[in-house]
């Protein structure tokens, strides 16, 4: 009877001191007056991201804040690393004490694993990296600063997606730190200035061996100018003789329509700017689409 008196004593006190994340509130999140909690076109298999809230700290999993700020993630020895390349952050779950750019410091509340997933104080975070913090009607709000390419604010991306058949679909985007995510993404893909393909060609009428132009991204300034636009370059392929035409697996070219200039994309900076671009066109809105 002792034992199993011990046991049940046991029991409570490690169901108690455990976060109470069951009764915990979840607040969607804004981000620049976007709701990333609710995406247009959610990304297959992607939950909501929601904030989970509890004891007056909100918390998000780790690799969304990640994600979110273009930062590098590392493990060792149940210690994290955050970085961008200019701020670097040291966390360990279950410790309030943490690293700033070297300089320790204590926070409100301490990263915790709950179902597999790592979770992280967001106010912390997001203030390291230049982002506001708030909480209003239940909701929690991040405001980052102006997005700015050559001096000039950028308010929104105009992308625009190919059909492959005739026409395109045309979608905005806007939030600054969305559109500083999918620049800085293109903008670390390209490679070294290349010589124009020999054919560049519409999809529709596209043979193997020839480039097209596929998806692109027109970053405007608040007057509706252009101030940067790049288009995707492919080349359609065939895996083996007789085969249908295929997306490319090793070409492509970043075209910068302004300066009509060509730059190469290796295969493997394309690969990593794809989820990149995907996650965060998460978010466009339908404008129009001149596909008949």
């Amino acid at each position: 009877m002792k034992n199993l008196t011990l046991c049940l004593c046991l029991l409570l006190l490690f169901l108690f001191s455990q976060p109470a994340l069951a009764v915990s509130a979840q607040l969607p999140i804004m981000l620049d007056g976007i709701n990333i909690s609710a995406p247009d076109y959610p990304a297959d298999n992607q939950p909501a991201i929601l904030a989970q809230e509890h004891s007056g700290t909100a918390y998000v999993p780790l690799r969304f804040i990640a994600e979110l700020f273009n930062a590098e993630v590392s493990w060792q020895k149940q210690q994290i690393t955050i970085s961008d390349g200019q701020n670097t952050l040291i966390l360990q779950p279950g410790s309030q004490q943490a690293y700033r750019n070297g300089e320790a410091i204590t926070i409100a509340g301490a990263p915790y694993e709950y179902q597999n997933t790592t979770y992280v104080p967001l106010r912390f975070i997001a203030e390291t990296f230049a982002c506001t913090v708030w909480y209003h009607d239940e909701t929690v709000s991040l405001a980052t600063e102006p997005f700015t390419i050559n001096g000039q604010q950028i308010t929104q991306l105009i992308y625009e997606d190919p059909c492959h058949v005739i026409g395109s679909d045309y979608y905005k985007l806007s939030g600054n730190q969305l559109l500083r995510s999918i620049y800085n993404a293109l903008q670390s893909a390209q490679g070294t200035e290349t010589p124009a393909p020999e054919k560049l060609v519409k999809p529709i009428i596209a043979d193997y061996g020839d480039y097209f132009q596929d998806e692109i991204f027109s970053f405007q300034n608040a007057a509706g100018e252009t101030v940067f636009e790049v288009a995707v370059i492919k080349q359609y392929y065939k895996p083996t003789p007789g085969a249908d035409l295929q997306y490319p697996k090793q070409t492509v070219m970043l075209y910068d329509r302004l300066q009509n200039k060509f730059y190469s994309c290796p295969p493997t900076s394309y690969q990593h700017i794809e989820p990149i671009l995907q996650q965060n066109l998460q978010y466009r809105q339908f404008i129009y689409s001149d596909a008949p």
